[in-house]
């Protein structure tokens, strides 16, 4: 039950961190459906299993797209017919919806049907579903016996199922291309065996019937069609074709300017001639005609009605005419039993029926067929009463705290439209409203109802197509106040409408506009006591552009009329910005106190969700400090949203998302099927409606549990981390980490953290984790692993290499995941990217200053420098051929020399000066920068300057035939 709302406790919510919070609240537990069975039945279909069994299938409007039932023939009571159980491959995981175009194989039990481009088949037991074609779309899908035909505009495909695998092989000539245009119905005429193919004629457009040539077990490519349409009046839309066990062909209808009643044709003689004529009976053209009998004796099914006379003129009557129903018929599908002629299944309001007598009397059999859209609930303060609103009528449970008892669905005063809201007067169960295109209220619990507003009626004179009314909510302290919201399908021009007299007079309350009879898409409407003032809160749909309606309109109570404030500009918003969303759904807190609005922003990209409590600032503020923690951003709508003791939840597309009091985070509770559209959450053990039907979460697991395990982590040292663990369960939750199995003093929480982690951090963890209803549970273990910071150990050495050598440069380290770059005098060496770095056949150029930078996963290092120092080879003997001569002479009274070429005419002039020391060592004579001495070994030595070592490696002089040496000048490096 709902207790007393903390308004301090969700004030928490925007002073608490931006890290998750472990909560006592559990997650949201698997729903159980409630006994609210039936829906849209868009097609059907069936075969014999056996001669005392039939397998019955229909198709939904609804995530759930197809569900079986087993009926025992003959069929004599309810207790024949089995309960639904939706195709696995078609429930709402597959994302299918609506599926009308079926057939099945009775040979294999398979079922085929068309969705998008493909032809599929599936089974009962299939786990998925097999194309059998993909070059569609298709619109058709027909099997005779062990022949198939399948339609995709202007082409028919035809072929063969496999007796007892129902494997498709097309026949040769398929497909057949014709030009009759596309095709709503393919019948095989049951005494001539040829395939007829229909075309609806709508809006003024005369139906098409064709013919083929070949009969449907021989048709090739030659195979054609004769056009045999007939001339009917285009004042009907002619939806429906049938052909009877005499080969009487049949055509449905109904008039397409006032729709009234049903038109029927029918032609004896192959569509030479037709009669037509208004059947009498109300209502709108199904698509389907079925037969029950021989070719003298037969009864014909269509839409809503029967008749017991081979369909003739006057014979046509409602089912359940004349015995009676427990639910109204509707026009849609019918299907008799394939094994039981006395069995005929039609759609009803509700759902799918049954009648056992050839549709005298018909009786529900929706259990199983979880395809209700369930759109509005309201219940009673002691949860033991309740109304829903569904598209498949209104229905009512009593006795829901214990053996619950709902009604089959009501439609009010016969009006068999989808319903979407619905309210009582306060705890009154019997004085009720209801809104579909109008609005609808009893007195008497749903006995007998009347008309209370409509649109329709001027001075507004709405067509009473394409809009309904999506919200009604009666003023739970003076019942004589209603609104109802009207919301306007494909566009933003709905409006709000109040009464102040108990629903009797009604007018028009403007929101956005200000004159005309359209205004805005009215989602949602609640009605608030704030001081002395009465107060409606009204969310509407963004208009799509700038002013426009949008987000939510706060009306205040003055005598019998209304102010109106946009409740969402920027004044009365936390961020001081304006909030332009659409809001789909507002709740206002039982203590009244907190109003809670969810709903989509403008462009469309994310749900949204706000809060405004009363007694604080009185602004709306966004949910979370962070906007939208949790909340995935893929587009979907937040639908709906309530609260319920410490915790709000929120439908986002087919997710219940639950957020406890004083957190930062939304919370994934429930998921359900994909595709499933949520409608409405109603706290009290949290019932959901979706378009699958009612679900009541009515219970809480005891147990507890771990959502969130630590995870382990790898660190570098002096770095920081922390382990985080999630759990759900009854109660208040403490903590106790442990490492290696023994506990940490302190370590009390559901986070625990490091700063500057050393090695004596490493290890294994563990959390206990206790509730205070006496569970415990343990955690996974996680450890803790320190990488070790990059270091060098060994760094390069200097080194004295002579010219022409080799160079190699070492560096020794320690780390994670290391790499090396060697850098020369600073500069990045291309290349150099290992720990040792080798240079071959040094040069003078390779001298210089040497390093290296290593990097790892924690952190990088660079070597102390180390030099390279190229010289000269120690000096050695070593003879010339004659390329160059000494020429000695005086010059001034000086002896001089000078090198010249072997022409013995030019002079070298490498240098500045020589200095040649003849035998007797005597005498020195400059000439340039080359210094030779003859030692006193008779060997000349001449000193070259760097420079030109770079340039010439040897020089002969032939100079009294003496063994030169060319060493280095001393104290100069080479370069």
């Amino acid at each position: 039950m709902k207790t007393k709302f903390y308004s301090k406790l969700l004030l928490l919510v925007l002073c608490s961190m931006s890290i998750r919070i472990s909560f006592g609240q559990l997650p949201i537990n698997a729903p159980n459906v409630e006994s609210v069975y039936g829906g849209r039945i868009t097609g059907m279909a069936g075969y014999a299993v056996s001669s005392t069994n039939s397998r019955i299938f229909c198709s939904t409007e609804s995530a759930n797209s197809v569900f079986y039932t087993d009926v025992t023939t003959p069929a004599t009571s309810s207790a024949n017919f089995s309960t639904w159980t939706v195709m696995p491959t078609l429930n709402a995981d597959a994302n299918l919806g609506y599926i009308s175009n079926m057939a099945v194989h009775s040979g294999s039990g398979r079922l085929f049907f068309t969705y998008g481009n493909n032809l599929y088949s599936t089974s009962t037991a299939a786990t998925s579903n097999t194309v059998e074609a993909s070059s569609g779309p298709y619109n058709l899908v027909m099997i005779k016996g062990d022949y198939i035909f399948f339609s995709s505009g202007g082409n028919l495909y035809f072929g063969t199922l496999n007796s007892t695998t129902g494997a498709l092989t097309l026949s040769a000539g398929s497909p057949i291309s014709f030009s009759g245009g596309g095709m709503s119905k393919l019948i095989v005429n049951p005494t001539n065996n040829l395939l007829y193919f229909f075309a609806e004629g709508r809006s003024g457009t005369a139906p098409k019937l064709y013919v083929s040539s070949s009969t449907y077990t021989a048709f090739n490519g030659s195979t054609t069609f004769s056009n045999i349409s007939p001339s009917l009046s285009t004042s009907v839309d002619w939806l429906a074709f049938g052909i009877a066990p005499s080969g009487r062909l049949f055509i449905g209808g109904h008039y397409n300017t006032t729709v009234t009643t049903k038109y029927i044709a029918t032609s004896d003689d192959n569509s030479v001639t037709w009669t037509s004529y208004n059947s009498g009976i109300s209502g709108v053209s199904g698509s389907t005609f079925d037969f029950a009998g021989s070719a003298s004796s037969y009864y014909v099914y269509y839409s809503k009605m029967y008749n017991n006379n081979l369909g003739a003129n006057g014979s046509w009557k409602d089912f359940g005419d004349p015995g009676g129903f427990e639910t109204h018929p509707n026009d849609g599908a019918v299907l008799v039993d394939p094994n039981d002629t006395n069995v005929a299944y039609v759609t009803t309001d509700q759902g799918i029926g049954v009648s056992i007598d050839r549709g005298a009397t018909i009786f529900e059999i929706d259990n199983g067929v979880e395809a209700v859209q369930v759109s509005d609930i309201v219940m009673t303060s002691d949860k033991n009463t309740a109304w829903i609103a569904s598209k498949s009528g209104v229905r009512k449970v009593s006795n829901y705290q214990s053996t619950k008892n709902w009604s089959n669905a009501k439609f009010p005063n016969g009006d068999g439209s989808p319903y979407y809201a619905v309210d009582m007067n306060n705890n009154d169960t019997n004085t009720v409203y209801v809104g579909n295109v109008r609005v609808y209220k009893t007195t008497n619990s749903g006995s007998s109802w009347s008309k209370v507003f409509t649109p329709e009626d001027a001075p507004y004179n709405w067509v009473g197509i394409g809009y309904h009314f999506e919200a009604i909510k009666v003023c739970p302290w003076n019942s004589n106040i209603v609104v109802a919201g009207a919301s306007m399908d494909g566009s933003n021009y709905g409006a709000l409408f109040y009464s102040n007299d108990g629903g009797n007079s009604w007018n028009q309350q403007y929101l956005h506009a200000t004159s005309g009879y359209y205004d805005a898409d009215v989602l949602d409407v609640e009605f608030n006591l704030e001081g002395t003032d009465t107060i409606v809160y009204v969310g509407v749909e963004w208009g799509g552009g700038p002013g426009v309606p949008y987000s939510i309109y706060k009306l205040t109570r003055s005598g019998t009329a209304w102010t109106v404030a946009q409740d969402m500009q920027y004044t009365r918003t936390s961020t001081g910005a304006v909030i332009v969303v659409t809001i789909k759904d507002i709740f206002v807190s039982t203590t009244r106190d907190t109003i809670f609005a969810c709903g989509i922003n403008s462009t469309g990209t994310h749900a949204t969700q706000y809060y405004k409590i009363l007694s604080g600032t009185g602004k709306w503020t966004p949910f979370v400090p962070s906007g939208y923690s949790g909340i995935p951003s893929n587009g979907v709508t937040a639908s709906a949203i309530t609260y319920g003791v410490d915790t709000a939840y929120m439908a986002i597309g087919s997710d219940v998302y639950y957020f406890p009091a004083g957190a930062s985070y939304w919370y994934l509770g429930y998921s359900y099927p994909v595709g499933t559209q949520i409608n409405f959450l109603y706290y009290d053990e949290l019932l959901v409606g979706t378009s699958t039907g009612l679900y009541g979460h009515d219970g809480m697991q005891n147990n507890l549990k771990i959502i969130k395990q630590p995870e382990s982590v790898t660190r570098c040292a002096h770095s920081n981390t922390l382990f985080y663990v999630e759990a759900n369960g009854n109660g208040n939750l403490s903590y106790q980490w442990k490492k290696n199995n023994i506990p940490i003093i302190g370590a009390t929480n559901d986070t625990l953290a490091f700063s500057n982690v050393s090695i004596s951090d490493s290890g294994t963890y563990t959390v206990v984790i206790s509730s205070t209803t006496g569970l415990t549970v343990i955690s996974n273990t996680a450890s803790l692993t320190l990488l070790a910071s990059t270091a060098i150990n060994t760094n390069p050495s200097s080194m004295n290499l002579t010219l022409n050598s080799n160079a190699s440069f070492t560096v020794s380290a320690t780390g994670t995941s290391l790499t090396y770059q060697w850098y020369k005098n600073n500069v990045a060496i291309s290349g150099a990217t290992n720990s040792t770095f080798s240079k071959t056949n040094i040069n003078f150029s390779d001298s210089g200053s040497y390093k290296v930078i290593v990097n790892g996963t924690c952190g990088s290092v660079a070597s102390s420098s180390a030099y390279l120092t190229v010289t000269l080879p120690a000096p050695s003997n070593f003879a010339f051929s004659v390329r160059f001569y000494l020429e000695a002479f005086y010059e001034n009274g000086k002896m001089r020399s000078v090198l010249r070429n072997s022409d013995g005419v030019s002079p070298i002039n490498l240098c500045d000066t020589i200095i040649v020391s003849l035998m007797d060592s005597s005498t020195r004579v400059k000439v340039w920068n080359l210094k030779a001495i003859v030692d006193t070994a008779g060997k000349v030595q001449i000193m070259i300057p760097n420079t030109y070592l770079n340039t010439r490696k040897y020089i002969g002089i032939n100079h009294r035939n003496s063994i030169i040496e060319i060493v280095s000048r001393p104290g100069r490096q080479i370069q």
